[in-house]
Order: C-alpha cells, then sequence, then structure tokens
C-alpha cells in the first residue's frame, strides 16, 4: 500500500492512502483503482466526515501519535551510534507494526460507521417519503376544495345582482378571475389522480356530512375514527377528518381503510375519479 504513490505517480499523504483503503472497502474495488479513477478526493471527503465521529476521532488521534513517534524514531535511529543502532531500528519496525494494526483497526472501524450513517440516511430518506406521501394527497386535496368552495362563493354574486346589488359593486367584490380557480381546480385534479394510485389512496365520493349523522352506533364509529386511538391514521388524513373541509359530491382521496370506514358510515361511495380533458 504505500508503494501505491510511486507505482501512480501521485503525491498522496498517509491519510489519502487510508481513506483509500476506506473507500475500496465501501465499494468492493481496490485503493489502486479508486485512486486511477479519480476516487482521491471523494476519499478525503469521507475521511474528514468521520473525523468528528465519536469513534474514528480517538483511533485516528491514536495513529497520529504513533505516526510522529515512528518519525521520531525513524530519526533517532539514522543518527544512532553502532552501538544502539540494532535496538533503535528494532524501535522502528515495532512503531510500523503498531501504526499497519492501528490502521486496520481504523479502517474496519470507519468502514462500519460508514455504512451504519448510510443505513440510517435510507432510512431517514424512506420516513421522509412516506411522509410526503400521506400529505401530499389530502394537501391536493384540500387545493381542489378551496378553489371549487371559492369559485362557488364569487358566483353567489349573481343572485345578490338579481335581488338589486350594483352590478358594479359586485365585479369589485368577486373574483377578478373566476374562471382561473376552475382551471387551477382541474389542473390539481389531473395531478392528484396518478399520485393518489400511486400512494395506494382510493377515490370515493362524499354523500353526507358527518353532522347528519344520528346519533347512535354511526356516530360513535365516526367519533372513534377521527380520535384514533390506535394511532393508524396518517396525521394530514387525520386533520381532514376532524375539519371535513369539503363539499357534497365532492371525489375524495383517502387510504383504503379509511374509505371503507366512509362508505360503512353512509358518508360516501366508492367513485371512480372523474377524468379531465
Amino acid at each position: 500500500m504505500r508503494e501505491l504513490p510511486e507505482r501512480l505517480n501521485l503525491r498522496l499523504t498517509p491519510d489519502d492512502l487510508l481513506a483509500l483503503r476506506i473507500r475500496a472497502r465501501l465499494r468492493g474495488t481496490s485503493p489502486t483503482l479508486e485512486a486511477r479513477e479519480g476516487g482521491v478526493p471523494p476519499a478525503r471527503q469521507l475521511l474528514v466526515e468521520l473525523t468528528s465521529d465519536e469513534v474514528i476521532g480517538p483511533l485516528l488521534g491514536k495513529l497520529t501519535q504513533l505516526r510522529a513517534g515512528l518519525r521520531a524514531a525513524e530519526e533517532k535511529a539514522e543518527i544512532a551510534p553502532r552501538t544502539e543502532r540494532k535496538a533503535a531500528r528494532a524501535a522502528v519496525a515495532k512503531l510500523t507494526e503498531e501504526i499497519d494494526a492501528a490502521e486496520a483497526e481504523l479502517v474496519d472501524a470507519a468502514v462500519a460507521r460508514a455504512r451504519e450513517r448510510e443505513r440510517t440516511r435510507a432510512e431517514q430518506a424512506t420516513v421522509r417519503q412516506r411522509e410526503l406521501d400521506a400529505r401530499q394527497v389530502p394537501h391536493l386535496q384540500r387545493g381542489i376544495t378551496l378553489l371549487e368552495q371559492l369559485a362557488e362563493w364569487s358566483a353567489g354574486f349573481d343572485p345578490l345582482v338579481e335581488l338589486g346589488l350594483d352590478r358594479g359593486t359586485a365585479a369589485d367584490w368577486r373574483f377578478p378571475f373566476p374562471l382561473l380557480l376552475v382551471e387551477h381546480a382541474d389542473r390539481l385534479r389531473r395531478a392528484l389522480a396518478p399520485v393518489a394510485a400511486k400512494n395506494g389512496h382510493v377515490c370515493v365520493r362524499l354523500v353526507r356530512f358527518p353532522g347528519e349523522l344520528e346519533e347512535g352506533k354511526a356516530a360513535r364509529a365516526f367519533r372513534a375514527l377521527i380520535e384514533d386511538e390506535g394511532q393508524v391514521l396518517a396525521t394530514a388524513e387525520k386533520a381532514a377528518l376532524r375539519l371535513w373541509p369539503f363539499n357534497r359530491s365532492e371525489p375524495t382521496w383517502w387510504s383504503e381503510p379509511v374509505a371503507a370506514q366512509l362508505v360503512a358510515l353512509g358518508l360516501a361511495e366508492r367513485a371512480e375519479p372523474a377524468s379531465t380533458p
């Protein structure tokens, strides 16, 4: 390994060689191949990231001390009298063996820690993706609902004009571009259907409001659903059930268990999402 810089005509420090060994182990290659293919900078960066690790940091400190001791021993061996030369060279050899052992220990520990960090990052990415999947559909659905409600509110000025409200006043008060509301709701609806299908959500059409449930078994079942004592509902889905910001006859997307319960309670019926040209 120490001959690698000469073989490849590279200027590599001991830490560079150590970093190449770590990267090669992680990638299942060899230090020589990593060096040839430009792996020195990413290997250095990996070692820098591991320097602050609670396990790797002390091992690097120990290795640094051994290297300093080796340099001092080599200098002493060069100027030692003949009678002390054998002992000085033995000290150099002993320190060299200790450095080899320390480097091997550090490489093993660094590889283990790097793989552990990679597993942690993968787990965090999975958690983020699950949270995104859980929140994306309700958020799109909420946007569609709000746009449709705003369009309905804006159109509500027409009956007021028939009752005598000044047309200019009505024009000032209503949303200035009502067709944009419908257009954007359609755009979100087109985006929602494939996202919902990908995330395992199903479409149901709402036919009743929760307040219409008569006190009894159905009402208690709905309260149990939104209380979610078993903590099985996604946060966004639970919020949507509590607020119920939907219009009657509106198609909405839910996870299969929630959709099944809404249908069983008579609040919704199975539906296919309407295709928007």
